[in-house]
């Protein structure tokens, strides 16, 4: 009989075991202030999306003022009444608009997207046009930072 209940308590122990999937909510349509950082070159600009499309507004710099978009096929540049598009094409894949358009278009489109938990929110891996990326949310929902390690940029909202 003690050996049937050693078996049973066993059992149910390794039956509550299981690795935990983490969904928390991943609202892709934000408006936020963050810091663009490559090398030794940092400047602060709003990134918002919104519909798809990812707008780059930069207040910091000799760019200041400039709004670049984004909406995965064509960019645009606006600046002093000035306004150029360009196919995708012609853009470098670090260009801020397209970095970010490329990580939420990925969240928004991988079929297993999963992420771990960190202390102070979550964490997603992935792929973009870039390279890799790890995009840190914190527990509120908001963002805290996206890391392209190969292309060494990085973007912390604030």
């Amino acid at each position: 009989m003690k050996k049937i209940i050693c078996a049973l308590l066993t059992l149910l122990l390794l039956c509550g075991c299981q690795a935990k999937v983490y969904t928390p909510v991943l609202n892709t349509d934000f408006s936020e202030n963050a810091v663009f950082q490559t090398g030794d070159f940092s400047y602060n600009a709003n990134v918002q999306r919104a519909e798809g499309v990812v707008t780059v507004k930069v207040n910091s710099t000799s760019a200041a003022g400039m709004v670049i978009a984004y909406d995965g096929s064509t960019v645009t540049f606006r600046q002093d009444g000035m306004k150029k598009s360009l196919p995708a094409e012609y853009l470098d894949k670090t260009n801020p608009a397209v970095a970010v358009y490329d990580v939420f278009n990925y969240i928004d489109t991988a079929a297993d997207l999963q992420c771990s938990k960190t202390d102070s929110g979550y964490k997603y891996n992935g792929t973009s046009g870039i390279g890799e990326f790890t995009l840190i949310q914190n527990t509120d929902g908001t963002f805290n930072t996206i890391i392209f390690p190969q292309a060494d940029l990085k973007i912390t909202f604030q």
